[in-house]
């Protein structure tokens, strides 16, 4: 037994030891640094690479590339891939500038898997900033992306690629860009604003999905595009599918707050302020679901369904929709306007146009024939009109009463002059929707209230009391 014992730990110390994962240092400005150096020596700070050139080869599995403040000059592009229990980390210690040669991509992610880049500043003039392909398990952590000539971050065969806490601020076009090849994409906690300024019409969105499955979630997103129309907040493009937009806080872009085309897809929890559009919904293969959502402030239309190549399909469920007016100079101002839709679903919602001018009104369908399966109970209208016309039927304003007997609809919903909403977009006044909504099996309310599934939910984004 005692030399079976033996043989047993002599043949253990004779497999290789398993590799450590290890701290790596870049400096440049370290007398002792060095690129020919081996990860043995650069392992200590006091002799470090002079660049992260070597890191890019010969970082392994668990290892952490500390970047020392500096400018450098040229492109990160990781060559070795991490594990998804130990990704290899590249980490800024402080203020870190990637300045690659205009006309070069910042970083590069090409044929990587289970990477981390945390705190870098990507400076670029490049088609884009950040480029990742095919690639996987990439996590890119408080990065600040602006590229004075493209895209801040295309993602084209990229799988689990997550943004968190970063800022895609004064890219030349849009601040993420998100390829129909795409799976999974992650744009959360982040800023994304004053994109798209180059002067072109379109490719100037704050955030451009056209991809499966992708989330965007938690994030500001203002002032972007540069063309009237055709530049928004959030762009999802006709490919795009189950994409989820979420809990953001969107306005002043040049075209639509969201734009939601493809489908299936969910938007919800969303606070959208003034802008040309507050949501846009066109081409639709699918429904889009849009629920609990507050769109309040200035619009040309605060809800708009149309069509791009093909009709709008859309859930609007829970939505407290208060235009204050128009935000252009002349045109139709309704707080909804359906111009096409080949399915509409309506229900909870609260719309209201409340400018005194009169001159919008809480829902139109501008062309019956145009809209195709229509349904719309226990919603709320309100208006400025004097005549009480707070709706309209193919074109023309009408009373709640006409209302119902032209659309067969609306029978348990309920019609008044607007009521007073508080800044934060609640109902101020007397609330005639508190527990006059249908039941749609919804968890909670916009502020996370959570719902009581046997009871009826308000009218409108939020629950009272």
């Amino acid at each position: 037994m005692r030399a079976r014992a033996l043989l047993t730990i002599a043949l253990m110390l004779a497999l290789p030891a398993s590799a450590q994962a290890a701290d790596l240092y870049v400096d440049p400005h370290a007398a002792g640094c060095s690129d020919v150096v081996g990860p043995d020596v650069a392992g200590h700070a006091a002799t470090p690479w002079c660049s992260p050139t070597p890191a890019f080869g010969l970082a392994r599995p668990g290892d952490v590339v500390h970047l020392a403040s500096a400018t450098y000059g040229a492109q990160l592009r990781p060559l070795s891939s991490g594990t998804a229990a130990q990704p290899i980390v590249y980490q800024a210690d402080g203020p870190v500038v990637i300045a690659a040669p205009a006309g070069t991509v910042g970083v590069m992610l090409t044929g990587v898997h289970d990477l981390v880049l945390r705190g870098l500043n990507v400076q670029a003039a490049a088609v884009q900033g950040v480029w990742v392909d095919d690639a996987s398990g990439i996590l890119i952590d408080r990065l600040t992306v602006a590229n004075r000539a493209g895209v801040g971050v295309q993602v084209k065969r990229g799988a689990s690629v997550t943004i968190t806490h970063s800022r895609l601020i004064n890219n030349a076009r849009a601040g993420l860009l998100d390829m129909s090849q795409a799976r999974g994409t992650v744009l959360r906690d982040s800023l994304v604003s004053a994109n798209g300024r180059d002067g072109r019409r379109y490719d100037g969105d704050g955030v451009e999905l056209n991809s499966t499955g992708a989330v965007v979630t938690g994030n500001t997103i203002t002032h972007n595009g540069d063309s009237a129309g055709f530049e928004h907040g959030i762009y999802a493009g006709a490919a795009a599918d189950h994409y989820a937009i979420v809990g953001n806080t969107i306005g002043g872009n040049a075209g639509a707050d969201i734009k939601a085309a493809g489908g299936p897809g969910l938007v919800a929890d969303n606070r959208l302020n003034s802008g040309l559009f507050g949501v846009v919904l066109s081409d639709n293969p699918a429904p889009v679901t849009v629920q609990y959502n507050l769109i309040q402030g200035r619009f040309q239309h605060g809800v708009l369904l149309t069509t791009g190549h093909a009709p709008a399909r859309a859930r609007l469920w829970n939505n407290t929709v208060q235009q204050t007016g128009r935000s252009t100079a002349s045109g139709n101002a309704s707080a909804v306007f359906v111009a096409s839709a080949a399915q509409l679903d309506l229900r909870n919602n609260l719309i209201s146009y409340t400018n005194p001018d009169a001159l919008g009104t809480a829902l139109m369908i501008n062309d019956r024939s145009l809209v195709g399966s229509f349904v719309s109970l226990t919603n709320w209208y309100s208006s400025t009109d004097g005549s009480r016309r707070r709706l309209a039927w193919n074109g023309s304003r009408v009373t709640f009463v006409q209302w119902r007997s032209l659309s067969g609809q609306d029978s348990s919903s309920i019609d008044s002059r607007p009521p007073a909403f508080s800044t934060s977009g609640r109902v101020a006044s007397r609330n005639m929707g508190a527990g006059r909504g249908t039941r749609l099996g919804l968890a909670h309310d916009l502020a996370g209230t959570a719902l009581n599934p046997g009871a009826r939910p308000d009218i409108g984004a939020f629950q009272h009391g």
